[in-house]
């Protein structure tokens, strides 16, 4: 149990899963075992994506006597009653697999023995929304609300019930709410963005609060942050091939996203390109694209997974080198060190702020101040435990020369190498270090 903990601070998930593997099969069982593993695998899975350490796990414990994990987690739950840890896993489980009336029931048995818990609460909410019991999911915000009146999530989840019971008033009003108790959270203008343009009739004083709310119009932030090179961005905007990016319907990246990224491969002309998270191959075939209109530059994409990059055209394919499963801090150094000269680098990995950081701190001194660095997910980011990449930009984005843009969930884009290796060579976050 030790030496896992020690692989997990040192964000070597694998090995600390096969460890407790390890430990199991030896006949060792306590909760605190089991609280690490499932851990560990949802983390591998939030970063990878890749269901592999999950059903490894599942045939290590069908060895020691479980036919599944939701048996080991339902053998628990009749052992220990009133732990809540296997009803919370159980409903997480059942969800990520689109079981949601089985994650519902579990959540509701979680609830039963914490009531004041309000993240329980709003997930037992979002599933009777997703399941059609609109009535249900009010009473469960209605719950929330009494516990706290102030909570923006509430309020934005309060909004979503009532514009699904065509109650566009009310959903105005809770909408509202939720941008006064914080008119920072740019996750909650987000996400009411996005659902409001989601309905299929949505009343006007709905699309009213849409229009009130920041732009997702990346121009003017663009031009502002590169305003040495005004003109010549302003000439690729207005030659901007618009109808090409139409036509690519890619899921992981948002096309304003790739858009950006596209910009700033024109108007930077890299010659050597690192992103780590190639995952589909979207932003990648983005960045490569920039790389053949510009005649010149390429793209070195790194993933812990294989088979990525299934999006990419063929026709962009050499101006691309993929690495595939291999950790990004396994290889970076590597690549750096052979290419010497690095110009742009994007990260789309594990956004966990440690490991961003460590990415680019390993960058960084190949990088001239021209260089440029970018990160996905920088506005919104359900998956990634706290601190994360949106942490970092919320906190250092008034001290850096950068801009966040509010596209989907999100794409910060730095221009301040010597102001990063200052906030690299302290302290990230409070008791955040790199090494």
């Amino acid at each position: 149990m030790e030496i896992a903990n020690i692989l997990e601070k040192n964000m070597e998930y694998l090995k600390a899963i096969e460890e407790l593997h390890l430990a199991i099969r030896k006949g060792y069982e306590s909760r605190d075992i089991y609280e690490s593993l499932f851990r560990l695998n949802r983390r591998k899975y939030q970063t990878g994506r890749d269901t592999g350490y999950i059903d490894r796990t599942v045939a290590v414990l069908e060895e020691t006597g479980y036919r599944n994990l939701p048996g080991f987690l339902y053998e628990y739950s009749k052992r220990h009653p009133e732990d809540p840890w296997a009803y919370r896993e159980m409903g997480w489980i059942h969800n990520w697999h689109g079981r949601r009336r089985s994650a519902l029931e579990h959540y509701i048995k979680l609830s039963e023995l914490i009531p004041d818990d309000i993240n329980t609460r709003l997930e037992i909410s979002r599933l009777y929304r997703v399941l059609g019991e609109y009535h249900a999911a009010r009473g469960e915000m209605e719950k929330v609300l009494s516990l706290d009146s102030e909570n923006e999530d509430a309020h934005c989840e309060m909004g979503k019930v009532m514009a699904q019971e065509t109650d566009f008033k009310g959903a105005f009003k809770e909408f509202s709410k939720a941008l006064r108790v914080n008119k920072f959270n740019l996750k909650i203008q987000w996400e009411i963005n996005q659902y409001i343009r989601s309905l299929h009739r949505p009343r006007g004083s709905l699309l009213k609060l849409v229009q009130d709310l920041p732009p997702d119009e990346f121009e003017p932030d663009l031009l502002s942050l590169f305003n040495d090179k005004r003109e010549e961005l302003a000439i690729l905007l207005d030659n901007l091939p618009r109808h090409e990016f139409r036509e690519w319907r890619y899921r992981s990246v948002s096309k304003e996203d790739g858009i950006i990224l596209y910009l700033i491969v024109r108007l930077m002309r890299p010659s050597v390109i690192i992103e780590t998270g190639t995952r589909s191959g979207t932003s990648t075939t983005y960045l490569a694209k920039g790389c053949r209109d510009n005649g010149k530059g390429r793209v070195i994409t790194i993933d812990r997974t294989e088979d990525t990059g299934y999006l990419i055209p063929s026709e962009l394919e050499p101006y691309i080198t993929k690495y595939e499963g291999v950790d990004s801090m396994e290889i970076l150094g590597k690549i750096c060190l052979e290419e010497k000269n690095i110009d742009m680098f994007y990260h789309d990995s594990d956004h966990s702020c440690r490991h961003f950081c460590r990415e680019i701190s390993e960058v960084l001194p190949f990088m001239g101040r021209d260089g440029i660095i970018a990160a996905h997910d920088a506005v919104y980011d359900e998956k990634s435990p706290s601190p994360n990449v949106v942490d970092f930009f919320q906190r250092f984005s008034k001290k850096l020369r950068c801009r966040v843009f509010n596209t989907g969930s999100g794409l910060g884009v730095i221009r301040d190498n010597d102001g990063l290796k200052k906030i690299l060579s302290r302290d990230i976050l409070p008791g955040i270090r790199l090494y």
